[in-house]
């Protein structure tokens, strides 16, 4: 098999068989934003009122698989954010919230139910799938997360504070991607 460039121009292959090339490469959220139009930030300010206290979170309602690759946090003290995967039930005690789509000329919007609180209740059951600290005072910090979190259809990703009594910003990058069959 040969593969041959518009012009008709033969690919060029090195001795140990691996094709030469010049590529431009980009990450699959930017992908999934400038094509798609299914990137989105959600970002909350809430004061969890006790240790534990979950306050905000987000259940996917889309077909598509709900994709967090990046979470970001502040607080004037320092804190630990635990991110859970699997919680469920009737949550009590949040705020709708909105995501905002980071692509200025969609008009599309995220298909999940968003919450944030001081003190959400009824949602239990997660498993704590990501947890960091954050020094108080300091810009924000921002966790790349490599394998990515996936949120299937109709599951729940939420957000807990350790300590409590903290006001905390707290976002995550979302896109959205169909999975395969």
């Amino acid at each position: 098999m040969i593969i041959h460039d518009s012009n008709g121009q033969a690919a060029k292959v090195n001795s140990d068989g691996r094709q030469l090339t010049s590529a431009i490469t980009y990450p699959s959220s930017h992908h999934i934003n400038h094509i798609d139009q299914e990137a989105y930030s959600f970002r909350v300010t809430a004061t969890p009122t006790d240790a534990g206290d979950c306050f905000a979170y987000v259940t996917n309602l889309s077909d598509s698989d709900m994709v967090i690759d990046l979470v970001i946090a502040n607080a004037i003290s320092t804190e630990t954010l635990l991110i859970k995967l699997g919680d469920s039930g009737t949550a009590s005690g949040g705020t709708d919230v909105s995501l905002t789509n980071l692509n200025a000329g969609s008009g599309n919007l995220a298909d999940v139910k968003a919450q944030s609180g001081n003190d959400i209740t009824g949602l239990d059951g997660g498993k704590t799938a990501l947890g960091f600290c954050f020094k108080g005072g300091e810009c924000s910090k921002q966790v790349p997360v490599p394998p990515s979190l996936i949120v299937p259809k109709n599951k729940t990703i939420s957000l807990y504070a350790v300590t409590g009594g903290i006001l905390i910003n707290a976002g995550m990058l979302i896109t959205f991607h169909l999975p395969k069959e």
